[in-house]
């Protein structure tokens, strides 16, 4: 029968050390697997952050290039079998509801020519529609596109003579020219951003009706 000599244990690894040893390995590697996977974690919430960055940005700026290019005329909506004016700058065009519509002029340099322009929301999408048709146009000629997304809580409020207000206002009488705001502002809840505001100065002068 042999026998381990007194050299031969001490350079040896008990099985107790062994488990130890193990144990640390597994600990270090758990750790390490944590970091890593909280680095991916943030990696993926860093780069879904500046998507939704990038995207607030494009649409804010399309949104200021419409509002900068209001129109300041009347048109016609269709309305049952005839047609009702609206105002410039109007939520409703008699027939459906929107957090805004108006006329936008076009940019001759650029070749764009006018179009109506109305803004609406659903199922958290800040949606951009753009009609070429002005007056008597058809819901038909309607383009739509996604602006901003995820979004809540939209408001548009109307600065008129040093004071914001929350409801735009129309055209008292049929001798009365329309005034418009001389400012809006855009706020929405973005999921991923948090609280936007945007601030459009627009071009103030009455309209003849």
């Amino acid at each position: 029968m042999s026998h381990l000599s007194p050299h031969t244990r001490q350079s040896g690894l008990t099985l107790l050390e062994l488990l130890i040893a193990i144990t640390l390995f597994s600990a270090v590697g758990a750790i390490t697997t944590l970091i890593l996977n909280q680095s991916l974690n943030s990696a993926d919430k860093l780069e879904t952050r500046n998507e939704a960055l990038i995207g607030l940005q494009t649409g804010l700026v399309i949104l200021e290039q419409d509002f900068t290019q209001i129109a300041q005329r009347n048109y016609k909506a269709p309305v049952g079998n005839g047609f009702q004016r609206v105002d410039p700058l109007s939520t409703t065009d008699g027939h459906y509801r929107y957090l805004i519509q108006f006329v936008k002029a076009g940019d001759f340099e650029r070749g764009t020519k006018p179009s109506l322009v109305r803004y609406r929301v659903e199922e958290q999408r800040l949606i951009r529609e753009v009609n070429p048709v002005i007056d008597g146009y058809k819901e038909g000629d309607w383009r739509s596109a996604t602006l901003i997304s995820p979004v809540t809580d939209v408001k548009i409020n109307f600065f008129y003579q040093g004071q914001w207000q929350e409801q735009l206002r129309t055209t008292v009488s049929a001798n009365q020219a329309v005034p418009l705001p001389e400012a809006v502002k855009i706020q929405f809840e973005h999921v991923t951003l948090g609280h936007i505001e945007k601030l459009v100065q627009l071009p103030v002068s009455e309209v003849g009706l």
